[in-house]
C-alpha cells in the first residue's frame, strides 16, 4: 500500500441520505457498520440483545436457532459445540497457514485448497458447517439484514475494510464472502485509511503534517505512516501483525486465572466447557482494568459453593503484558525504519481500535512519541466503519 494516495472526503453540512452509503468493519472480535445520513455518518445497531452498534463476531449455528453477537457468546457455556468465532483469522488461508487456538470449540480440517470447520452434533451426525468463506458470508448476510432494516431499503453496495497486512487471497476471500451474502458491488478499503478518513471528519488534520496511525483491534494490529498534502493522504509506510490484538491480552488473563484456579482450587477450567465462561470473564476484566486499578474473578463461577475471589491489579496485568507491548513497540520501530523516519518526524499519533483504551498502550505511544499530538476518539472501535461509510459516500458522490 506504500506510496498510494487517497483523497480525503470533504466534510459537508448536509449529506444526501438517498445515496445509502454503507461502511462495514468485519472485525475479528467485533463488527461495526455505519451509514451516511443527512447530518453525517450514523452507526447501525447490530446486536439485537445489547442494542449496541458493535456486534461480537460470534455465531451459534444450532440447526434449531441461529443467533449472532452477545446471545451467541452467552450460549457458549451450554451450547459450545455450535459456536463459531475468530472466523476472520481463518479467512482466505490454507490449513498450513493457521495457528490452532485451543479455545476453539470447532475443528479445522484441510479441505483442498482451503479450510473447512466442523463442529456440533445433531441426531448423532457431525455437522460440517463449511468453509471459512461460507461462514463469514453468514455473518455478513446478518449484518446486511440489520443495515437494510435500519435504512428501510434493499442494499447492494458497500465498502468493507480489511487489515493492511491482508494478502491477496484474504482480500479475494472477503469479496467472495460478501458476494455470497448478496452484496453485489464491494469495495475493499485498508483499515488504516478508513480510520484516517474518520479522524479527518472529526478534526482538521493540518496540511503537510505527518501522522502515525496505531490500530490495535481484536485480532490484529495495523500501523500506517502517512502525510497529508492538499486534502490527500499519501501513504509512506504501512505495517501490521495478524497475530497481535486484544484477544492476545485476553489470553494472558485466561492463562493466569486458570493457573490459580488449578493450583489453589483444584479446578482446571480449560478442560471443561466453563473455559468459555472464563474467556468472557477475562475480556470483561481487561475492559474494567482500563478504567479501574483492580478487579477480581469470582471463584463460584467455576467451583460450586466457593465464594472466594481471585484479585488482580492493573499493574499485575501490565506486567503480564510486557512481551506483547514489546512486540507492538518493535512493530512501530520497524515501521519508522521502513519509512526512513524517526519519532521526531511524526506530528500526530492517531489511536484506533478497542485495544487503545488500555492505559499501557497509551503510555507506550506517549513514551515513543513524546513530542507528537495524541488523538483518541471517544469510540475508537467504531472509527474504521465510520471512515468506510464516508469513503463509500465519496465514491457514490463521484458517480452522480
Amino acid at each position: 500500500m506504500e506510496n498510494q494516495i487517497f483523497n480525503i472526503p470533504s466534510k459537508l453540512p448536509i449529506y444526501n441520505a438517498k445515496l445509502n452509503a454503507v461502511g462495514i468493519d468485519l472485525g475479528t472480535l467485533e463488527c461495526c457498520a455505519f451509514v451516511v445520513r443527512k447530518h453525517g455518518p450514523d452507526g447501525v445497531v447490530l446486536d439485537e440483545f445489547t442494542a449496541q452498534r458493535t456486534l461480537p463476531s460470534n455465531m451459534n449455528l444450532s440447526q434449531l436457532n441461529f443467533c449472532y453477537g452477545q446471545i451467541a457468546i452467552n450460549r457458549m457455556d451450554i451450547n459450545a459445540q455450535f459456536s463459531i468465532f475468530d472466523i476472520k483469522q481463518l479467512l482466505g488461508k490454507t490449513f498450513n497457514e493457521i495457528v490452532i487456538d485451543p479455545l476453539w470449540p470447532f475443528e479445522v480440517v484441510d479441505y483442498g485448497n482451503q479450510i473447512s470447520l466442523t463442529c456440533g452434533k445433531f441426531d448423532e451426525e457431525t455437522l460440517i458447517f463449511g468453509t471459512s468463506t461460507a461462514l463469514c458470508s453468514v455473518l455478513l448476510k446478518f449484518m446486511k439484514q440489520k443495515i437494510e432494516e435500519y435504512q428501510g431499503t434493499i442494499l447492494s453496495e458497500a465498502v468493507i475494510t480489511v487489515p493492511s497486512s491482508f494478502s491477496e487471497k484474504q482480500k479475494e476471500a472477503t469479496i467472495e464472502a460478501a458476494e455470497i451474502a448478496k452484496w453485489k458491488s464491494i469495495h475493499l478499503l485498508p483499515e488504516p485509511i478508513a480510520s484516517a478518513v474518520a479522524y479527518s471528519y472529526e478534526i482538521e488534520i493540518p496540511n503537510r503534517s505527518t501522522f502515525l496511525l496505531f490500530d490495535c483491534g481484536g485480532g490484529t494490529t495495523d500501523i500506517c505512516i502517512a502525510k497529508v498534502c492538499d486534502n490527500r493522504i499519501k501513504i509512506i509506510c504501512d505495517n501490521g501483525d495478524l497475530f497481535l490484538g486484544g484477544k492476545d491480552f485476553d489470553k494472558l488473563l485466561i492463562n493466569y486465572f486458570n493457573s490459580v484456579l488449578k493450583h489453589m482450587y483444584e479446578v482446571n477450567v480449560l478442560e471443561t466447557n466453563k473455559k468459555y465462561r472464563l474467556m468472557i470473564k477475562c475480556r470483561e476484566i481487561k475492559h474494567n482494568l482500563s478504567t479501574y486499578e483492580n478487579d477480581k474473578l469470582d471463584v463460584d463461577d467455576f467451583k460450586f459453593d466457593d465464594y472466594s475471589d481471585i484479585p488482580i491489579t492493573r499493574n499485575e496485568f501490565e506486567d503480564m503484558a510486557t512481551d506483547l507491548i514489546l512486540r507492538a513497540k518493535n512493530l512501530i520501530a520497524e515501521s519508522l525504519r521502513n519509512a526512513k523516519f524517526t519519532s521526531a518526524n511524526i506530528d500526530t499519533v492517531f489511536q484506533v481500535g478497542g485495544g487503545c483504551r488500555m492505559p499501557m498502550i497509551k503510555k507506550m505511544l506517549k513514551d515513543m512519541f513524546p513530542n507528537a499530538e495524541h488523538k483518541c476518539s471517544i469510540h475508537p472501535e467504531e472509527l474504521v466503519a465510520k471512515g468506510a461509510a464516508l469513503y463509500s459516500y465519496s465514491l457514490k458522490n463521484e458517480t452522480m
